[in-house]
């Protein structure tokens, strides 16, 4: 720390009971990073995993933050990351004047390289939000940049230990901790909850008691509010496929979870590029029934 000026703590920090971010300021050149903290105490065993295991994913692609150094001392860890000029997804999206849907398109176009990557590299992010998400100007272009690895492992896992998820936007396979069969699809499920909260303004099937929350979140299909246009909502709905359990997972054995939650995967897309061609597939059957009205009514008026 002693080679670092301090700018701003980042991140929200009232919010953030065992770690820290900051703004700094390199002393040496004056380049700016962003500074990830974690004391070394007791009850923060899982936020030092957290911030050692995003250390270990440092991709030097432009769509992903880069990682510059970690190190330790005897108090704490720190993880040295990149400084992004940007904003978070969703405050981005509420600044725009375009229409709703030629933001989804955009989005969906911006994110494909990043989410190629992961596919490619078979690497679960985990952590899909629009907080995770910046929407930076470089080039005179709007980019998107993909951060926070701290929950990313590659798959496929061979346990199926406990581990932590944002309810709200992460698959009934990550929230019920079935590791080994996280993948892709499961990243793709998180992105499809992200383009419904951007359309609506709110994240599907949310309630005030925690424990019905999560069992929505395992359980219930996704429903469509009125704004969402049906050929958009029937992407977004195949991108959050999952199982509707008859019974509590709880209830049922280890094997019956598993098998019920792999089918449910199966249905989803496993490809931002499916996703981007039945986007373009939707706009095609616009533009023709767009024809079909002009041309009906040009029959009707010769006529």
């Amino acid at each position: 720390m002693n080679n670092f000026n301090i700018i701003e703590e980042l991140g929200g920090q009232k919010n953030r009971k065992f770690s820290s971010i900051f703004l700094v300021q390199r002393k040496s050149d004056q380049e700016k990073y962003v500074l990830k903290c974690v004391e070394k105490k007791a009850h923060t065993i899982l936020q030092q995993e957290k911030l050692r295991l995003e250390s270990q994913f440092q991709g030097k692609e432009p769509f992903l933050q880069k990682t510059i150094d970690c190190w330790e001392d005897s108090q704490s860890i720190y993880l040295l990351k990149e400084y992004i000029v940007g904003e978070p997804l969703d405050s981005w999206w509420n600044k725009q004047n375009t229409p709703k849907l030629e933001r989804i398109k955009f989005l969906i176009a911006g994110l494909a390289p990043a989410f190629n990557y992961l596919k490619e590299n078979k690497i679960a992010h985990n952590d899909i939000k629009p907080s995770n998400i910046l929407a930076s100007s470089r080039n005179g272009k709007t980019e998107l940049i993909l951060i926070d690895f701290g929950l990313a492992f590659y798959f496929p896992k061979t346990d199926n230990q406990e581990v932590l998820f944002s309810l709200g936007y992460s698959s009934p396979e990550l929230i019920l901790s079935k590791k080994s069969i996280v993948n892709h699809s499961s990243d793709i499920f998180s992105l499809g909850i992200v383009f419904y909260q951007l359309w609506t303004g709110k994240i599907p099937l949310t309630h005030p008691n925690p424990t019905v929350f999560t069992n929505l979140q395992i359980t219930h299909a996704l429903t469509n509010s009125d704004s969402i246009p049906d050929k958009l909502f029937q992407i977004i709905a195949k991108m959050c496929v999952k199982h509707q359990f008859r019974l509590p997972p709880n209830q049922l054995t280890e094997d019956e979870v598993i098998k019920a939650l792999i089918e449910a995967q199966k249905r989803r897309y496993f490809s931002i590029d499916d996703v981007i061609l039945d986007t373009q597939q939707m706009e095609i059957k616009s533009r023709w029934k767009c024809l079909i009205k002009i041309f009906s009514k040009s029959n009707r008026r010769n006529k």
